[in-house]
């Protein structure tokens, strides 16, 4: 019996993550289970014998009852607040987020500094989403000195997702060497979009593949805040 625990939040690659985590579990023949409801955790009895579980918005306070090991994917909080702007002001679905159609609204109404400051403040909501804490929030409220679970850049996976997918198993009590893997060329940013990294398409989910790209966007004061109020997740992963 194996689990494999992967908790990850919106915009920490979690589109990415779902095509790859996906992928994994058909060529090992593992259920595949995943979730966007931040509220909602796995009991062991609901999931199959071997399972990879996804949990797309994880919250601490759900996650820490119900799971004893996982990796937990973070993204630099400037990074975050970059590429959700541009998600949600123009290619995220909107369907059934009615919190993110009113932000959208709004958005389409400011300039980009503006939008970009809306975001923040958006992003960092307890009520982001159907009873989901939005991802900065989640992020803040995170015990990161809870050792079950293991941090993993977003930057890092999506580079090697060979390294950082063995390195999950282990993390689930799992060995590397008795699994298949995708292959990681067809997860590359090029494979995906046809484009090299720092190549701007605004009008694709995958818009640049550039992790610096909040340097050319966000406006002073909101990376001060960033710097401010999420000191030790970019002073211990992104210094």
């Amino acid at each position: 019996m194996m689990h494999i625990n992967v908790f990850c939040n919106h915009k920490c690659g979690t589109v990415w993550l779902f095509k790859y985590l996906k992928t994994f579990a058909q060529l090992n023949d593992f259920q595949y289970v995943s979730s966007n409801r931040g509220w909602k955790g796995f009991e062991p009895s609901e999931l199959a014998d071997n399972a990879v579980v996804m949990y797309r918005n994880a919250q601490y306070e759900v996650i820490s009852k119900t799971c004893n090991a996982g990796v937990r994917i973070i993204r630099d909080p400037r990074a975050l607040v970059n590429s959700a702007y541009f998600s949600h002001l123009n290619t995220h679905n909107v369907d059934d987020w009615l919190q993110l159609k009113k932000q959208r609204t709004l958005l389409q109404q400011m300039s980009e500094q503006d939008g970009i400051r809306m975001t923040l403040a958006f992003t960092e909501k307890s009520q982001f989403y159907h009873g989901t804490k939005g991802p900065l929030c989640a992020l803040g409220e995170w015990q990161f000195d809870d050792h079950r679970y293991l941090p993993i850049r977003m930057e890092d996976f999506v580079i090697d997702p060979l390294k950082y997918m063995k390195r999950t198993i282990v993390v689930n009590g799992g060995d590397p060497e008795h699994f298949t893997y995708p292959d990681s060329d067809e997860f590359s940013f090029a494979k995906l979009t046809g484009r090299t990294v720092g190549e701007v398409n605004d009008s694709s989910h995958f818009r640049s593949g550039d992790p610096q790209d909040w340097k050319k966007h966000l406006p002073d004061d909101v990376k001060l805040y960033l710097q401010a109020h999420f000191s030790y997740l970019i002073s211990e992963f992104y210094s």
